[in-house]
């Protein structure tokens, strides 16, 4: 595994499992979970599902791992709201990726966002 958070937009009113939601990654992010990302949900996006991993000894297993899941319209509309607060605790250097953030969500149409981070 290379330790990698996926952000997911696809069609389905469900979570997919890592394996399920390969095709649907819109962006990757390693060793971390982007702030911005996070924005985009509540506590009750809250959801698990299944996913193969391995044991301690290398041993192929079923997994019950967390993953987040919102209407994008929904999640997009949070993430816009919160901006304010993200702008106000960063730097004003970084305010551009914020920038670039917003403008990124205003491309996505599927009506579902999922944040997969299996890998993590």
């Amino acid at each position: 595994m290379a330790n990698r958070a996926y952000l997911l937009a696809h069609e389905f009113p469900h979570p997919l499992s890592p394996r399920e939601g390969e095709s649907f990654q819109l962006l990757a992010a390693n060793y971390q979970l982007p702030i911005m990302w996070l924005t985009l949900f509540v506590a009750g996006d809250r959801l698990t599902v299944m996913a193969a991993g391995e044991d301690e000894d290398g041993k192929p297993i079923e997994d019950v791992v967390p993953t987040l899941l919102t209407p994008s319209s929904a999640g997009i509309r949070r993430s816009v709201a919160r901006a304010v607060t993200v702008r106000s605790v960063l730097p004003s250097a970084l305010h551009v990726h914020i920038d670039e953030w917003l403008r990124f969500l205003s491309t996505v149409t599927a009506p579902y966002l999922q944040l997969d981070s299996f890998e993590i």
